[in-house]
Parts: C-alpha cells; structure tokens; sequence
C-alpha cells in the first residue's frame, strides 16, 4: 500500500493543524477531524478521492485531541484560514459529531457556502444547553472560553444538519440549537440512520451519491431524504433500529 499524500502545510501548530492538497482550483472542500477514541496525535489522511477527482481543492484541519479544537492553536488557525481561503470562490464541508462543532468555529474565518452537519454538537459541555453528557470525560482537556459563540458562524452558510430523531441521545436538541444559531441551515430528520446520522448512506454503498449531492448547489431537502429511503433496505443499522422498535410495538400491544 502507498503512503498518502503529504499535502501542503496551511498551519501547523501544537494542538491542531491544516494541510491542504491539490491547491488553486477554484473550489475547496474541508473536512475536519471526528470523534476517535484514544486519540493523542493527528492522523495521516490523504485527500478525498471524490472531491480531488471533480476538480476541488481539499483542505484537511486537524486536531491531535478529542478537544473538540478548543485549544490553544484556535484563534491563531483562524486568522491563517481567513487568509488562505481569499483565492477560493466557493468553499464546502461534510462534517461528522465533534468535526461538525469544528467546523461550525471555523465556518466564518472559511467563508463557508455550503456544509453537511451529520449530527452535530452546538456544545459539547455538559453543563450547557442542552447538557448532554457523553462528552464529559474529554471537557478537562478543551478551553471553555473558546466555545461556539454566534459572531463564530458564517451568515451566508447554507445547508442541512442531519440527526437521526430516534436516537435516545441529545443530536435533535443539537440540531435545533445549530440551526437557530445558523439560520442558513435546516435541521434534517433521517430515521434509524444512527449516530452519527449517515450510516444507511454509508452502509448501502452510496457515499459517492451522498458526496454529490454537497457538490451540488442545488440540493434539496428531499435528495437527501430520496437518498436515506434508497439505503434503508441495505443498511444494517437501519434493519436492526427497525426490528427493535417493532418488537418495542408489539411489547405495548401494538400501540405507536
């Protein structure tokens, strides 16, 4: 196996990084680290097949902790991306959890035009709205002060945060509060697609149509969902989230 694609280095700092790959073409695509267990160092990540093969730039920005980028590289990253992405005339994101947060920080020093959230958080502190616990144990190594603030989100940002409504988690209460924050961004029910939410795209094989629909400026609310219900029947976490709440229903004697 070849090793991936260096990159160009956009930041570099201690705590996160930017490396940008196939540079100058008009178009970037930016995607951001999710959520990984463990995690002590930045991984090595090559560019998206997808977005470099239609012609886009990719713009990788990292983090080396589950942190949430709420370190001290955060301000300073955001005065570098400001300045990088002056060339670019259009500039997309498909973001997963934590990387959702992340990018959400960064959407106005990226001049952001359009972004995916797959579940999403507005906060990933407990002890705010909508105080969700499951991130608890990484808050020791994240700095309050940064969190996600509205003058952070870019006002020309369109698109959609995707959650799956059934998740017995907090992702609809973080997709309302994301969406309130960036009203260019409508909140997306995607039934027993899981956490995070694209897991029947992922599962059925339709990543590349999932990725298609970002780089089209056109996409509606209802190709994502076309989409969702063409995956049901091939997605595991569908079937399983599906056979579960029927034996729920039938438990309760039928009743929704």
């Amino acid at each position: 196996m070849s090793a991936p694609e260096q990159g160009q280095t956009v930041f570099d700092g201690q705590h996160s990084r930017a490396r940008v790959f196939h540079p100058g073409r008009g178009r970037l695509f930016v995607s951001f680290d999710s959520l990984r267990p463990k995690r002590d160092r930045f991984d090595e990540r090559g560019p998206v097949k997808f977005f470099v093969a239609q012609g886009w730039s990719h713009l990788i920005i990292q983090t080396a902790r589950n942190d949430w980028y709420l370190n001290d590289d955060l301000n300073a990253l955001r005065a570098r991306l400001a300045e990088f992405v002056v060339p670019y005339r259009r500039v997309s994101s498909m973001a997963f959890s934590m990387g959702g947060y992340g990018a959400l920080l960064m959407s106005k020093a990226l001049r952001m035009t359009q972004i995916f959230l797959i579940s999403p958080q507005v906060t990933p502190f407990s002890g705010l709205p909508p105080r969700d616990p499951r991130y608890r144990m990484f808050e020791p190594g994240m700095r309050a002060d940064l969190g996600l603030a509205g003058e952070d989100v870019h006002e020309g940002m369109r698109g959609f945060v995707l959650f799956d409504p059934l998740e017995r988690n907090k992702d609809r209460a973080h997709a309302r509060a994301i969406a309130d924050l960036a009203p260019g961004l409508r909140c997306l029910a995607l039934p027993m697609a899981g956490h995070p939410a694209d897991k029947t795209i992922l599962e059925s094989r339709l990543w590349p149509e999932f990725q298609g629909l970002l780089a089209d400026r056109t996409c509606r609310a209802q190709d994502l969902k076309a989409l969702h219900r063409k995956g049901r029947g091939q997605s595991q976490t569908y079937q399983s989230a599906l056979s579960k709440r029927m034996r729920e229903r039938a438990g309760r004697g039928g009743e929704l």
